[in-house]
């Protein structure tokens, strides 16, 4: 048993994901990656190259279900890859296999982890590097290895086009050669076979404009330059959202993580962790510093970052790693003090099956396929030839999944106003400042407006054209001329058997599109004229997507239309709540106040929008 227990491991966390697998397409960049694996396309920054040729290499395996089934289904063949990973590498260490199998399950079906293994996402291949670079590092130091180090610098290289956070390891991997084999970084033609290992391994990002030129798959972008591969490869649409935080906001991203890090491990584990690190301290000296570097590394930079506190917890999955090796350590220190070996089972199988049962629910994606029917409901009420233009990666994937890959209504064309995939800006312009795209893209919206194709908005903003307006239609909103006198023959059947089935989901972003259901419901009734249908509405999704600055944000403002004060500035404070830095809650804040005559309350609103928004 001891010799297979990595494949155990491996084989319970499949079938663990196998059984919460989402069937279909999921929210958020879900549908991004499942097309661009499916077509050979290039994916958002920093383009994932390797996880879209390993992913379609398993798809080419599977001969049943729909490419997005396919691709969750490699995906979780990754992850549990990973676990089964993690196993043996506890044991290569020296931890008894009753304690690599515990850690490694609890690892396995961690909040975090289990919900990246059932959807398509790139954050288990992430990790299967992060063990490799870890192994590789403490294996070329013991046995003073220069071809191990070299073999090192290869998987790095290699990781860094799984997911960047793979960088997170450099600082931990440099301290430790310094600190263990300083005299390594005196030899210079090692340095130089390592920096070709390197770029080697690294060489697999040539495929993003390689296949990015042949213009077939889904491109998130054009990439015909060295400096467009290189915007690309950083991320660096991204980099306003590192290290801009005030003091403030890196001390409410540590109280998010301490939530998180209590909510991925049963309270009884957590005593256990950090035993664990002082364990490993006194076992493996070089291990610990290892991983308690990279732990720094990682919440250094997590803690800085700007994100949707809803989607902060995949960049905590290093620490979250880190923590199920000290874990390791210490349920190899529990059993010890039981002696018997039936306790070290009895205490691996708790651990174990105390974090599949605190996750399974939240984890359980099985029965999902909301995102699936609001991307059907919404292409599926447009007319023929119809133009939607979007925001953003909420719907807008989801639909370009339906579009291209299942070949539903290909006569509509998608527009993204953020500019990913079929955008409004040309790429010559996405450099250029932020108010010369705004004009660039309302005059585009504007030609699209005059043309004969029907041109409907995911989310309105002002009017492309000054004699237009926004009716709604269905789930999206029709742009339609002021001169008609009623909008009401716009209005179509909304389904809200399906948003209140999301709304009973723990998942936020489920959540947030059932609660669109119920905003679109209130908007037509607003046009319809029933006010008091239509509050009952708003209040309806807010309280669905509770936890969500958008939907606080967007309901507080059409409550303050509707004259709601009260009830408007109760979600506009919410939104405040769910992210301080964010200059439109507080705007609309302020708004709210100046109605209420609360003059003194406006200006430091006002002034609060200034000072701490982003």
């Amino acid at each position: 048993m001891q010799r297979f227990s990595p494949f155990v491991c491996g084989s319970i966390s499949l079938l663990g994901y196998f059984f919460t697998l989402c069937p279909t397409v999921y929210v958020e960049g879900s549908g991004e990656l499942i097309g661009a694996t499916y077509l050979l396309g290039t994916p958002h920054p920093t383009g994932y190259p390797l996880f879209i040729l390993i992913a379609r290499f398993l798809c080419s395996f599977l001969l049943w279900g729909d490419p997005a089934l396919q691709v969750n289904l490699s995906t979780a063949f990754i992850a549990s890859f990973g676990v089964g990973l993690f196993a043996w590498f506890l044991m290569d260490r020296g931890v008894n296999w009753l304690a690599a199998m515990g850690a490694a399950l609890c690892f396995g079906f961690s909040g975090t982890y289990w919900g990246q293994a059932t959807i398509s996402e790139v954050y288990g291949l992430s990790i299967v590097f992060v063990i490799f670079a870890f192994r590789y590092c403490l294996k070329a130091i013991e046995q003073n290895s220069e071809p191990l180090l070299c073999f090192l610098c290869w998987f790095m290289g290699l990781g860094l086009t799984a997911h960047l956070n793979q960088a997170l390891l450099a600082p931990a991997i440099f301290c430790v050669l310094v600190f263990r084999w300083h005299k390594v970084f005196l030899r210079g033609k090692l340095l130089v076979k390592a920096t070709c290992a390197l770029i080697g391994g690294y060489s697999i990002v040539l495929y993003l404009p390689i296949r990015n030129g042949l213009g077939d798959g889904f491109h998130w972008s054009t990439i015909s330059t060295p400096a467009d591969l290189w915007a690309h490869l950083t991320g660096a649409i991204y980099g306003g959202s590192f290290f801009s935080l005030p003091i403030s906001g890196v001390l409410l991203n540590a109280y998010r993580f301490i939530i998180l890090f209590l909510d991925e491990w049963h309270v009884l584990l957590v005593p256990v962790i950090i035993w664990g690190g002082f364990c490993l301290f006194k076992k493996d000296q070089n291990l610990f510093y290892l991983s308690s570097i990279t732990v720094i590394t990682n919440l250094l930079i997590a803690l800085n970052y700007h994100r949707d506190p809803n989607g902060i917890a995949v960049f905590f999955l290093v620490t979250f790693a880190c923590s199920s090796l000290f874990l390791g350590y210490g349920l190899e220190s529990l059993g010890d003090l039981l002696e018997k070996e039936w306790r070290r089972v009895l205490i691996t199988c708790v651990a174990a099956v105390s974090v599949i049962a605190s996750h399974w629910t939240e984890a359980d994606l099985s029965h999902e396929n909301l995102a699936y029917k609001y991307g059907r409901s919404i292409l599926e009420d447009m007319p023929k030839g119809a133009i939607l233009v979007t925001d953003g990666d909420d719907a807008s994937y989801i639909l370009d999944y339906l579009i291209r890959i299942e070949k539903i209504r290909t006569d509509i064309s998608i527009y993204n106003r953020a500019g990913h995939g079929a955008d409004l800006l040309r790429d010559v312009e996405r450099n250029t400042s932020p108010a010369k795209q705004a004009i660039v893209q309302k005059k585009r919206e504007a030609e699209l407006a005059l043309g004969k194709r029907p041109l409907f908005y995911l989310v309105p903003r002002r009017s492309p054209l000054p004699k237009f307006t926004f009716a709604p239609s269905g789930l999206v909103y029709r742009l339609v001329p002021k001169k008609e006198l009623t909008y009401t023959k716009y209005l179509k059947n909304i389904d809200l058997g399906d948003a209140e089935i999301g709304a009973k989901s723990s998942d936020p972003w489920i959540r947030k599109i059932a609660s669109n259901y119920w905003f679109m419901f209130a908007e037509q009734h607003r046009i319809k004229g029933n006010l008091q249908e239509s509050v009952y509405a708003y209040k309806r999704a807010a309280k669905i997507a509770h936890d969500s600055r958008t939907v606080q944000y967007n309901i507080g403002l059409m409550l303050m239309r509707l004259n709601q004060i009260e009830s408007a500035e109760f979600h506009a404070r919410n939104a405040i709540e769910l992210d301080p830095f964010r200059q439109h809650p507080y705007k609309l804040l302020a708004k709210i106040l100046e109605n209420k005559g609360d003059v003194e309350g406006a200006r430091d609103a006002y002034r609060s929008a200034v000072n701490k928004s982003l």
